[in-house]
């Protein structure tokens, strides 16, 4: 590390000085990015820049040989400004193309931003600015990580090491600065940058640690700003340079550039050491230790020598701070325990909820598995660390009790529970100045509390808290201002103590209840969020909307709240965002403490705001009432806005729910009607719309709304489990137009008053308020005991146990694609047992009360007490997938595998690249194959392929797939007909079925997304009279609906019950590489594949079984327009592809004859199936 060469105050005034002198020949910021084929991202990139509040600025765009036209869209936009130049030069990797960047930047201070990324807006004025205050050397801000700026968040450490702005610093008055060493956060003096020779390494990743640990460590002061400054980008594709953990080659640089920034800390400080084996060990190499598991032998051993060489070199006790699913990985691969590794994050993986922890000896440890030895994880290693435990505060309820404010929720450290020490807490609210509030806390017991903790091996009922913030107290104890506190809970457990602020908040019950009250003439309310701190505002200046009558004109009087202390000198409408003035109110003359505004129709929202006496100006909040206020058609209307606001907004057509009860399968909502007259309300969600209720009349009304959905026409079941919101559609169901989308509100007081859940048919639901105050509701499959993750575990490990060796019941447990349908080979084969008349009790396997259950069969619930019994009891087992991790045959099972398709794509044991697998996943089904009795084969080539992709050694049944019974059946004629009456297609109507597969690569929220390279509008509108049915994978069913109405072209028909349905009324299939083609085929019917991924999904993410693209019975298209095209030429051009789908019906499905399901009963049940 450097010694001061001379007094650091003196250095940094020198270069204030300079700063302010400068002549401004260059501009004041030179910002450096690098591009390689980043075609899709770098225009956003380069306008998150280019619109930065700081206009003085520059970019550098080095073009790093991008072969897809990424320096052409540089170049573009530098023709249009001239604050943009790009250097092109061949492909060298991203730290020379940052090294020529820094040579070709003029500014005084130098940032870097890669061409995929964001920089926030507002960053570099707050930054650079810093610097031009402070004199020092760089400036780092917090990094935010998404696949954009809505849903990023801040990642853990950035939270707790960038809480606050902080100047002039050296790495050791904060050492755990050491974890922040990425460079585009940052803006240093370019001086600084050229003094130090800091470059990036060429021709390796992890190009950043190098240059910015020596930054850190020889700067005489640098300072943070606590903001975001940097959305680092979370490609959903995986495809970024930094989602390659499980590619040798990553894992070769990363260790390089661990070990050349190890070289920097000869001679520091200790605890400056300690801090970067923490870094390595908990930060950089956790991802690293999951990819070797299902890596290669030298990754493995090349991962295992590097933690070696860190084990020998760190502190024993640096070990200890490292939390457990890290220090117990890298330990054992430490050792070369690869065994003991895989079991350990198997175990971690199956545990979501919380790892299971014993005490002994008043001590508390986690229970790794048995076949982990203290030998391969001594004792200590075990134990749980001051780093393992974690606070967790849930806030339940707000509510005023006159001037109390009471807060109830529940508070916790996990992984800790009453079997180790009783958890003791307290609050204390802080203020300016020392001031501190000890707030009146008690503990109570609610069995809810245990659902909410998402904890499977603690009992968390006991964790309910009651605090109570004497409002009128704090307004006569703190001084005259505007004052904030923070809440600061203490928590207490045997040795352990920790403070934390409220971390999680049920935010649609009143939880979410943010309204302010008048006490001793000051306000006083909740404010803050997650993340971002909660806080009690006590203000003496404020100004709160208390009523409202009507006024001529269509306009609203409004009656506000002011202090007596601080009167109100000018109210005005102002732009939300900006602050801008719009208009100046006329308020009159105001009483002591009230005044009247009076508020007209506006074109754009606006907000309330008012100038006091004092100089301060504040914006007026919601008191309560309505939440929105409309005096007549087009005229004036205010509604509750963001941040509790009184808005002024356009008007809209508006639903105010004031009360809401249940009875049966209905909603009952009682509420006010603002010109939404002949509306009909439903609740709708990311997968089902509910059915629609009555028209609102005019005025006050009284509805039910079901809690059902019909979306096929053939009979109203139990909404999805999931979140639903209340909407409404017109009288006869059409779409609303943009101008008069209607808003849909509660009152204040709706979520005090909010009903307790729900038992309605089929499902439990719970009423909520959302953000935007409207109604929401959430539809649960599982019973509230049942739903606790604890009661799960307890089911699993007792009940489960228990009946798996209990008698065998007379019973056929089907289960297809995880119960989410009953179709498929499994519902073939029941329907073969129906039609032998057989004895044997046919259950389904559902997730929820959704999925329709065909006649002559019944249905369970996953995961309730009765299914666990059934997997336990039952005589005979039909799945088309995996059962959950903990499934183990019982003796006495019969269990038949009729797998979910002919693959194309590697599936099981055969796929080469496993990074988008689970090891839970992996383990699962090779224990899955080890309990298959007799595993369903349709064809030759399947036959050879299932065995060895699942390690399978058992009975094969190569009959042909029972699914695929009904397409070649004469029944199917009939079938095709009604289908086509229940979605409302004509029978001469040409039918186009879409029903691309999965990517692994592509999550969503809700698993994986649905994958559209084909835009089913426009497809409609290209075939005119046509009707287009998208059908997404199994594994996409959760992911949010594409079109919801049955009344368009265009069918978003995934989750339909049966897809065979959809074959017969189609009369041409597009897909890509879904295993639907081999069923589609069996028709003779036109497929074409819609494929531009090709070469990166068969080469880079599963890798395929056979050629392609000289076997596909169809035109492979690689545009959505080459497709169109194809389409379009179907009845001239489909001729030419019969000879190939023959071929490929011989290939792979030589046996759908209409008589598979009648061979694998006869070869599975016998005598049973009669």
């Amino acid at each position: 590390m450097r010694t001061s060469r001379a007094p650091r105050k003196l250095r940094r005034e020198t270069r204030r000085r300079v700063d302010a002198a400068r002549v401004r020949r260059a501009p004041t910021l030179s910002v450096v990015m690098p591009a390689y084929n980043t075609r899709a991202f770098i225009a956003a990139a380069l306008e998150s820049v280019l619109t930065q509040s700081l206009t003085d600025l520059e970019v550098v765009v080095v073009d790093d040989g991008s072969t897809d036209g990424s320096g052409d869209i540089a170049s573009s936009i530098a023709a249009r400004d001239p604050r943009v130049r790009v250097v092109r030069q061949a492909n060298a990797g991203l730290g020379a193309a940052r090294n020529v960047g820094a040579e070709h930047a003029r500014g005084a201070f130098l940032a870097f931003c890669d061409s995929d990324d964001l920089v926030l807006p507002g960053a570099y004025e707050a930054m650079v600015g810093r610097l031009q205050h402070t004199g020092s050397e760089f400036v780092t801000g917090a990094i935010v990580r998404g696949p954009d700026e809505a849903s990023a968040v801040r990642p853990g450490w950035v939270s707790r090491h960038l809480d606050r702005d902080r100047d002039c610093l050296r790495i050791q008055d904060h050492p755990w600065m050491l974890l922040d060493i990425t460079a585009p956060n940052k803006v240093f003096r370019r001086a600084f940058w050229r003094a130090e020779g800091l470059r990036f390494p060429v021709g390796v990743r992890y190009e950043d640690q190098v240059p910015m640990v020596t930054a850190l460590m020889h700067a005489d002061c640098f300072d943070i700003v606590r903001r975001p400054v940097y959305l680092w980008r979370s490609r959903m594709d995986g495809t970024s340079i930094s989602q390659q953990k499980a590619d040798p080659l990553d894992l070769r640089d990363r260790i390089r550039s661990q070990d050349e920034a190890a070289s920097l800390f000869d001679g520091a400080p200790k605890d400056l050491k300690e801090v970067w084996y923490l870094k390595l060990l908990d930060f950089d190499m956790p991802a690293y230790l999951t990819a070797a598991l299902s890596s290669g032998q030298p990754y493995v051993e090349a991962l295992s020598r590097q933690l070696e060489k860190i084990r020998r070199e760190a502190p024993a006790h640096t070990w200890q701070e490292v939390s457990f699913p890290s220090r117990s990985l890298a330990w054992v691969l430490s050792h070369g325990g690869r065994d003991a590794g895989t079991t350990l994050r198997v175990w971690q993986q199956r545990n979501p909820h919380g790892l299971p922890v014993t005490v002994v000896g008043g001590e508390a440890r986690y229970d790794v598995p048995d076949e982990v030895t203290t030998a391969e994880l001594p004792t200590h290693l075990r134990v749980v660390r001051d780093v393992d435990v974690r606070p967790v505060v849930r806030l339940t309820e707000v509510v005023w009790r006159g001037t109390q404010l009471v807060l109830r929720g529940s508070a916790m450290l996990t992984p800790l529970d009453t079997s180790y020490a009783p958890h003791r807490l307290d609050l204390v609210l802080h203020g300016p100045q020392g001031f501190q509030a000890p707030v009146t806390v008690t503990r109570h017991t609610d069995p809810r509390l245990d659902e909410l903790a998402l904890r499977s091996h603690e009992d968390r009922s006991d964790s309910g808290f009651e605090a109570v913030v004497d409002a009128a107290h704090l307004a006569r104890a703190l001084p005259p201002g505007q004052h904030s506190l923070d809440l600061e809970f203490r928590h207490r457990q045997g040795s352990f103590e920790r403070t934390s602020p409220i971390t999680h908040v049920l935010a649609t019950e009143s939880g979410g209840d943010r309204s302010p009250r008048c006490a001793e003439g000051r306000m006083v309310r909740l404010a803050g969020f997650v993340g971002g701190g909660f806080r009690v505002l006590v203000h003496d200046t404020y100004a709160v909307l208390e009523g409202s009558t009507s006024a001529p004109d269509d306009a609203l009087e409004l009656t506000l709240r002011v202090p007596a202390g601080d009167p109100v000198v000018l109210v005005e409408l102002v732009d939300p965002e900006t602050g801008v003035p719009h208009t100046e109110l006329d308020h009159g003359t105001p009483a002591p403490d009230e005044l009247h505004v009076v508020v007209r129709a506006a074109e754009a929202p606006l907000v309330l705001r008012t100038l006091h006496r004092s100089g301060r100006r504040t914006r007026v909040l919601w008191g309560g009432g309505p939440n929105a206020l409309g005096a007549a058609d087009r005229g004036a209307f205010v509604h509750r806005g963001a941040a509790q606001l009184v808005t002024v907004d356009t008007w809209a057509p508006t639903v105010v729910v004031s009360s809401v009860g249940f009875d049966g399968a209905d909603a009952v909502l009682s509420g006010t009607s603002l010109g939404a007259a002949g509306r009909r309300l439903h609740f709708s969600g990311p997968r089902a719309h509910g059915d629609r209720s009555e028209p609102l009349p005019a005025g006050d009304f009284r509805v039910r709304v079901p809690l059902e959905a019909d979306p096929w026409g053939s009979g109203a079941r139990a909404l999805p489990e999931g979140p639903y919101e209340l909407a409404s559609a017109g009288p006869d169901g059409a779409p609303t137009t943009e101008d008069a989308a209607p808003r849909h509100l509660t009152t204040s007081e709706l979520r005090a008053e909010l009903p307790p859940e729900h038992a309605a048919p089929g499902q439990r639901v719970r009423a909520g308020v959302g953000n935007d105050w409207n109604l929401v509701l959430r539809s649960n499959a599982l019973a509230a005991p049942v739903a606790a993750s604890r009661e799960q575990q307890r089911l699993r490990e007792e009940a489960y146990a228990a009946a798996r060796v209990a008698e065998r019941a007379p019973v056929v447990l089907l289960e297809s694609f995880g119960g989410k349908s009953t179709g498929d080979s499994p519902a073939a084969v029941a329907t073969e047992l129906l039609r032998r008349g057989s004895d044997l009790d046919l259950v389904w396997s559902v997730v929820d009360g959704s999925v329709p259950v065909p006649e002559g069969t019944r249905a369970v619930h996953r995961f309730t007490p009765e299914w666990y019994d059934l997997l336990g009891r039952a005589a005979y087992l039909v799945n088309n997938n995996n059962f959950p991790h903990f499934f183990r045959a019982a003796e006495g099972q019969t269990y038949l595998q009729a797998w979910h398709g002919t693959p194309l794509k590697r599936i099981g044991n055969d796929i080469t690249d496993r990074r988008y697998l689970t090891l839970s996943y992996l383990r699962t089904m090779d224990e899955e194959a080890r309990a298959w009795d007799a595993l369903v084969s349709p064809s030759p080539y399947c036959s050879e392929i299932f065995p060895r992709a699942f390690g399978y050694s058992g009975r094969v049944l190569e009959t042909g797939y029972p699914r695929n019974d009904i397409l070649v059946r004469p029944e199917g004629a009939e079938r095709a007909a009604e289908v086509r009456a229940l979605l409302g297609i004509d029978p001469d109507q040409h039918v186009v079925l879409y029903a691309p597969t999965w990517r692994d690569s592509v999550p969503s929220d809700s698993g994986h997304a649905k994958v559209l390279h084909l835009d089913p509008d426009r497809l409609a509108a290209q075939l005119p009279g046509s009707v287009v049915l998208v059908r997404g994978h199994s594994n996409s069913a959760s992911a949010p609906s594409i079109h919801g109405s049955r009344d368009s072209r265009v069918l978003d028909v995934t989750l339909y019950p049966d897809v065979n349905d959809l074959f017969l009324v189609s009369d041409a299939l597009v897909t890509d590489y879904s295993s639907v083609m081999f069923d589609f085929a069996v028709l003779d019917r036109p497929l074409l594949f819609l494929v531009p991924d090709l070469v990166h999904y068969r080469d880079a993410i599963r890798g395929f079984y056979f050629d392609f693209e000289a076997e596909a019975p169809g035109p492979l298209c690689s545009t959505e327009e080459e497709l169109l095209v194809k389409l379009a030429a179907l009845p001239a051009e489909d001729p030419r592809y019969r000879e190939r789908r023959a071929r490929f019906r011989e290939r792979f499905a030589p046996l759908d004859d209409g008589h598979a399901a009648a061979r694998v009963v006869d070869a599975v049940f016998g005598p049973a199936a009669h």
